[in-house]
């Protein structure tokens, strides 16, 4: 993709679609430079015929339960500067197509969070606006970039994207579960996400939709008024793709070296300097929603009793690629009783994990502590 504007490419994941592709597609058409689709290997119907015919890049990928976690192998296979996340049974208003090269073509966000309106009548189009199908904020347009983009792979959690982002009330995602599927489709929707790990997250959005809350749709489905020059022929990748197993917690990594007395006065003021290489997958930035992090430590005496689990905490220096180093010059203070302590070092993700819990290898210094 050599056009010097910002390109996007449209993700989806399908799996017996039900018709909901090819209508997904006819809305998508003239807004994306790339389509993306994956398709579960154990789709019965027409899905992966649509999808060859429509698509520009098309593979399966193994049935393992719900698709989610296959929402870091489609982004393998984008090539656009910005990734739309959709899914079969979605669609965008008719607001999406003029508001989008405004949105992407801007530097100062690298995510947008869009409402998503649970569809309850197709003509006329109307949403509930209540709680919990209204606003439904979902994260499905972020640049593509590797270093800044996760998935957990647990059902019903989203994409997360480091950097600033922004909710965009302008337009909205159509979601028309509700139109396509019987209530006893539904129930048994429910209980499968139970049988893959969703503990319950967004089931009460599945629950009686309150007459007295439904709302026409303004403005209403996207239309396709732009004919594309040249026809889609996708590029099919043979076989069948395993889907990696995605752990719970990103893939956070550091590798410390750490310089600082071997011996302190009770309650002095310690310095320290600490050279901290990221060696994991993500960069770890300075802002944005997530994630917010922290170099910190754990004290415990020599005999391994916890003298204090949560140290203080060290803001980072700047953005930190993979791969890159940064160092931090801080003071810590020693405890006020004498005696031999080993000081932990680690960072930490706020509200999510600290790098250990991620696989990431610690450091760990001794501290004689003197009157």
């Amino acid at each position: 993709m050599s056009e010097s504007r910002p390109t996007l490419s449209v993700c989806i994941l399908a799996r017996s679609s039900r018709g909901g592709l090819e209508r997904l597609l006819d809305e998508i058409d003239g807004i994306a430079d790339e389509i993306v689709i994956g398709v579960d290997a154990a789709s019965t119907d027409d899905t992966l015929a649509i999808a060859t015919r429509r698509a520009d890049v098309v593979f399966r990928f193994e049935h393992i339960g719900p698709p989610v976690r296959a929402r870091l192998l489609i982004l393998e296979h984008a090539q656009g500067d910005w990734i739309l996340s959709l899914d079969e049974d979605e669609g965008l208003d008719a607001a999406f197509a003029p508001l989008l090269p405004e949105l992407i073509d801007q530097s100062r966000y690298s995510h947008y969070w869009l409402s998503r309106k649970w569809i309850v009548n197709r003509q006329p189009l109307s949403h509930v606006h209540a709680a919990p199908w209204f606003p439904d904020w979902q994260l499905r347009l972020f640049r593509r970039d590797p270093r800044r983009v996760w998935h957990s792979g647990i059902v019903h959690s989203g994409y997360r994207v480091l950097g600033a982002g922004c909710r965009e009330h302008r337009t909205a995602i159509l979601h028309y579960e509700a139109v396509t599927l019987r209530a006893d489709e539904r129930e048994a929707k429910i209980e499968y996400y139970r049988e893959h790990g969703s503990e319950g997250r967004s089931e009460s959005a599945y629950g009686p939709m309150p007459e007295t809350a439904r709302r026409e749709t303004t403005p209403g489905a996207a239309v396709n008024n732009r004919s594309r020059a040249v026809p889609r022929a996708a590029r099919l990748i043979p076989g069948v793709l395993p889907v990696p197993p995605v752990p719970a917690s990103p893939p956070w990594r550091a590798t410390l070296n750490v310089t600082m007395p071997s011996e302190a006065a009770a309650g002095a003021a310690v310095l320290v300097e600490l050279t901290a290489r990221n060696s994991g997958r993500l960069a770890w930035e300075t802002g944005g929603s997530w994630s917010r992090l922290h170099l910190s430590f754990h004290l415990s005496r020599a005999n391994g009793d916890v003298v204090r689990f949560d140290g203080d905490r060290f803001a980072l220096p700047r953005t930190v690629e993979p791969g890159e180093a940064a160092t931090f010059l801080i003071n810590v203070v020693a405890p006020p009783e004498a005696g031999d302590y080993v000081i932990e070092w680690d960072f930490v993700s706020e509200g999510e994990c600290w790098f250990a819990d991620c696989g990431s290898s610690t450091t760990r210094t001794p501290l004689r502590v003197t009157v």
